[in-house]
């Protein structure tokens, strides 16, 4: 299924007031990237998609860490720390959508999955954290509007 990742909505002026309606979370405040002026590249997304449709297994770009407000719908998220083999994780499963790695593969491996893996459902009004490096994938498991924003800070430069 379709999944709308908008990088512009910031920028539109038909979608601009939506930046009004919520705030970067203070834990999240500190953010490298915003000393590249007009050549950061893309940071911040409204997220808008149908049940199962989702994020396929990946790293976040240029290493960074992100955070993720749901505003409405139910996600399924696993997450695994940056030294997981991506020979183990087999990303080539999830390159057809987020729905064929979760019911093709993750689905089968969980229960015998000898690596550490953080597995959870993330609910309308929580924010989730992704640490940089760690490979994720997530999937929709109702109709789901969120807003997420990529960052940089002391610890990801370090």
């Amino acid at each position: 299924p379709l999944y709308l990742f908008d990088h512009c909505f910031g920028e539109y002026p038909s979608t601009r007031a939506l930046l009004k309606h919520y705030s970067v979370p203070p834990v999240f405040g500190q953010d490298l990237l915003e000393l590249l002026g007009p050549l950061r590249p893309p940071y911040r997304w409204l997220l808008i998609g149908p049940r199962r449709s989702g994020s396929t297994l990946h790293k976040d770009p240029l290493g960074t860490s992100a955070w993720n407000a749901l505003i409405s719908g139910r996600k399924l998220w696993v997450l695994f720390p940056p030294g997981t083999p991506a020979e183990k994780l087999r990303p080539e499963v999830a390159a057809d959508s987020a729905a064929a790695w979760f019911l093709l593969w993750w689905r089968r491996k969980r229960e015998e999955w000898p690596l550490e893996a953080i597995e959870f459902i993330q609910e309308p009004g929580e924010i989730v954290f992704v640490p940089a490096r760690w490979w994720h994938a997530v999937l929709n498991l109702e109709d789901t509007i969120a807003v997420t924003q990529n960052f940089c800070n002391e610890w990801n430069a370090a």
